[in-house]
């Protein structure tokens, strides 16, 4: 079970470098990252106003990035340094939270701006 808790700490923490960086990315070009702004069926529908999806985007996909690098760290830390105990399940609460919370807000915008 080590194996496979490392290994989804790993590929959380990956997913929150990632996110930061379709944060910057996103300003930057002022393209939407269909990896994490895209759903199921959005393939042929066009944006009503791209700039302004992408700047009520960001906040919710940098908060996921933050939440997300911080429970990886703290479950890789779980795992290879010190057992954090009753802490890591509180990380992995909230980091669930965060990630229902952006889901629904996303989902909200897409419905808003497609």
């Amino acid at each position: 079970m080590d194996n496979i808790g490392s290994m989804l700490a790993v590929l959380v923490l990956a997913c929150g470098i990632y996110c930061i960086y379709a944060c910057i990315t996103m300003k930057k070009t002022g393209e939407i990252n269909k990896t994490i702004l895209s759903s199921k069926g959005m393939e042929g529908q066009q944006c009503k106003d791209t700039k302004a999806y992408i700047q009520e985007a960001i906040p919710k996909v940098q908060v996921l990035g933050i939440s997300a690098i911080i429970y990886g760290v703290f479950d890789l830390i779980n795992y290879y340094l010190i057992s954090l105990g009753i802490l890591s399940w509180i990380m992995m609460v909230l980091f669930l939270g965060v990630l229902i919370w952006v889901g629904y807000g996303l989902n909200k915008l897409r419905k808003k701006y497609y």
